[in-house]
């Protein structure tokens, strides 16, 4: 309780110190978590919870909004109970999204919702596992099952959904969303089996300035540079297995060239290098005093520095958000030695000779596609701060924290 008032004080305190109109929302959330991982034996109950959010409305001192037709920006915090107390526990999300709207009349307004932040699980693998040794499912008792989803006390929030608005009178409305929210930390932690949850909302909307608020209209001029070269170098830690006691260094040197083809989007191509320290030795030895992952996963016998290294092109779709901007990268692997050491048993009964395109499966292999969820920040009209998500399909491999020059 103590951390949801404090959540909240802090929504308070931002908007009474912004010279923005704001409009308070207040919803109660209702879903599930979606099938198809280690914890599904430990699916029980409903997800339920709530959210608090404060959307900031666009004025003349967020030009950008206008591009988005007349986009709000909001800080959210939300409260899910995951539906077992005992093993999968709650969370407390805080994020910031946008509220980007697509019909906007009258009577009803239709938005999308994209958000990004933090949450807060109380129930991880430490402690839903017996003295933290059992495994990560026994089938023999399944009490004994432990919680897979969470290696940490702190992971990621995403958010991907469309949000209703209907308005009653003097500013308040009925408020209802639906749609997609992501936890995990991203491997940073193992396990990291993550949980994606389908939620619906509902609530009301408060908007004060609602009687004397005007949406501004900012004249915009045409782009003056369409182009431009962004190189960013990124680097991180993160674990493979949920046994290893330690941490692997990773690294990622990525490109691109970028065509500004509307003030909201550019479309860029690209070059990726990434460096996973993981991939030494992994499979030589069982003596975990060795400090090398015992994850049989990447059948390797010899510590060659040439397997930690995978490039590959991409094709990298970003928004643009003022300073920011937001996109999702997607990239095929033009080297990776990896692939013919993978999966674990088939490449240890008979070596491999895979060409960049081939048929796998992402639960016994990464495969050629790989993907980015990639944020940017102009610090100065040069300088970049970036933070990247790098996965293969469903599966979050590691965070990239970078830093870039764009020219």
């Amino acid at each position: 309780m103590r951390i949801k008032a404090l959540l909240c004080c802090l929504c308070c305190w931002c908007a009474m110190q912004a010279s923005v109109p704001v409009k308070w929302k207040a919803e109660y959330l209702v879903g599930s978590i979606m099938q198809g991982s280690r914890i599904d034996p430990l699916i029980d109950k409903p997800v339920m919870g709530a959210e608090v959010a404060a959307e900031f409305m666009p004025t003349l001192q967020m030009p950008w909004s206008v591009s988005y037709n007349g986009a709000s920006v909001g800080v959210a915090a939300a409260y899910l109970n995951l539906g077992n107390n005992a093993k999968l526990g709650s969370a407390v999300a805080l994020y910031s999204y946008l509220n980007i709207p697509l019909v906007n009349t009258r009577h009803f307004i239709l938005s999308l919702k994209p958000g990004v932040g933090m949450s807060f699980v109380n129930k991880r693998y430490a402690n839903t596992s017996e003295n933290g040794v059992l495994g990560i499912s026994n089938p023999d008792n399944p009490q004994q099952i432990a919680n897979s989803a969470f290696g940490s006390v702190l992971n990621a929030y995403f958010a991907g959904m469309l949000s209703m608005e209907f308005p009653i009178s003097h500013g308040v409305s009925l408020a209802a969303s639906g749609g997609w929210n992501h936890i995990s930390n991203g491997s940073f932690i193992q396990p990291n089996g993550g949980v994606n949850m389908f939620n619906l909302q509902v609530g009301l909307k408060y908007f004060p300035q609602h009687d004397f608020y005007q949406s501004p209209v900012v004249e915009t001029n045409g782009i003056e540079q369409p182009w431009s070269f962004d190189v960013i170098a990124s680097g991180g830690c993160r674990q493979l297995y949920y046994r290893d006691n330690r941490f692997f260094p990773i690294a990622s040197l990525q490109v691109g060239v970028f065509y500004r083809c509307a003030r909201i989007f550019r479309i860029g191509f690209g070059g990726d290098v990434f460096y996973d320290g993981v991939y030494a030795s992994v499979n030589s030895s069982s003596d975990p005093s060795e400090n090398v992952s015992s994850y049989k996963f990447t059948y390797l016998t010899d510590d060659r520095w040439q397997n930690r290294f995978r490039a590959g092109v991409s094709l990298q779709p970003e928004f643009i958000i003022g300073k920011l901007t937001a996109g999702f990268h997607f990239g095929v692997y033009l080297y990776d030695p990896i692939k013919n050491l993978e999966p674990y048993a088939t490449a240890q009964s008979a070596p491999q000779s895979k060409g960049i395109f081939y048929k796998y499966n992402i639960n016994k292999e990464d495969g050629w596609f790989y993907t980015r969820a990639s944020l940017k920040y102009e610090v100065t009209p040069h300088f970049l701060l970036s933070l990247g998500l790098k996965t293969h399909l469903h599966r979050a491999e590691f965070i990239e924290w970078g830093v870039g020059y764009r020219f």
